[in-house]
């Protein structure tokens, strides 16, 4: 798009136009050196933004340029609604020298920045102001009217558009040689990944392997503990049956040993009752008689 609106500013500064692209219009090529350089601009301007890359490299430029957009407009409009005066020409002549001082401080910014591929868009942006200063020294009538001078326009767009065109290859070049070391970044880090997820899934199975013999030998110790429990339980139970059977011995002589024949006869009225807490007591009583008369109790 910028190449198409340069070419056809060129075709009016030459006189191709009004041959080629405007035939018979005497308004179209008295007012074209006025018309077209404002949307060529405007093109230009946008194009070098965006090969630039000003808006990341230098924002406070790419300020000035959408100003210099918005400005261009204007003057764009007051060329088509009325005729050309010599202080609207002046003011857009000045507009145009800022801009080109302002794209040279851009592009020199872009290129520190690290963006090699602005050093042609210099040199070719340097070819064409000359031819331009030349131009305008011509057309104020400081350097005399030549054949050469008339188309050093043409000829300094050419030289630019072929180090643009050189400038963009290179872009591309860049862009291309980044997206494959990206590739390979990016390679290396899916690389990196999966050696970093193989050693943490190793050592997560040797956690698993050091908890599960862990875990196996916790278990075999309760296991040995549970029939060990077993085991003395048994051997309770048993020795608790060995000592109710002894109670029930003890119990039987105990009842043996006390008294059991009625004192009635004797002319005693006496209730006797044993009630020990467990099978035996540490507890007796006993009776005491002379031939048939009770002389004690103990």
């Amino acid at each position: 798009l910028y190449i198409l609106f340069f070419t056809i500013n060129s075709t009016a500064l030459t006189g191709v136009g009004y041959i080629f692209l405007w035939p018979n219009s005497g308004w179209m090529q008295e007012m074209a050196p006025f018309l077209l350089p404002p949307p060529s601009l405007i093109v230009f301007i946008l194009f070098t933004k965006s090969f630039l890359h000003l808006k990341k490299l230098a924002k406070d430029i790419n300020s000035i340029m959408n100003s210099f957009i918005i400005l261009f407009c204007i003057i764009f409009i007051l060329f088509l609604t009325g005729r050309p005066n010599p202080t609207l020409i002046s003011i857009n002549n000045l507009m145009v020298t800022l801009l080109f001082i302002i794209t040279y401080v851009g592009a020199i910014i872009s290129y520190r920045k690290g963006f090699t591929s602005a050093k042609y868009y210099i040199t070719g942006w340097s070819i064409y102001t000359i031819g331009f200063i030349i131009f305008q020294l011509m057309f104020f009538g400081i350097l005399p009217y030549s054949y050469i001078f008339s188309s050093i326009i043409p000829i300094g767009s050419i030289a630019e558009v072929t180090f643009f065109a050189i400038a963009l290859a290179d872009k591309i070049k860049l862009e291309k040689a980044e997206k494959i070391n990206a590739q390979h970044e990016a390679i290396r880090r899916l690389k990196e990944n999966n050696k970093l997820k193989s050693e943490f899934v190793n050592k997560l199975e040797e956690k698993v392997d050091e908890r599960t013999e862990e875990l196996n030998a916790a278990m075999e110790e309760m296991e040995a503990i549970n029939n060990n429990l077993i085991t003395t339980n048994n051997e309770l139970i048993e020795a608790k049956s060995l000592i109710d059977k002894d109670l029930r011995l003890a119990k039987n002589v105990q009842r043996i040993l006390f008294h059991q024949k009625s004192l009635e006869n004797l002319g005693y009225d006496i209730a006797i009752a044993f009630k020990p807490m467990i099978e035996v007591s540490g507890d007796f009583y006993d009776f005491y008689k002379y031939k048939d008369d009770l002389k004690g109790i103990g």
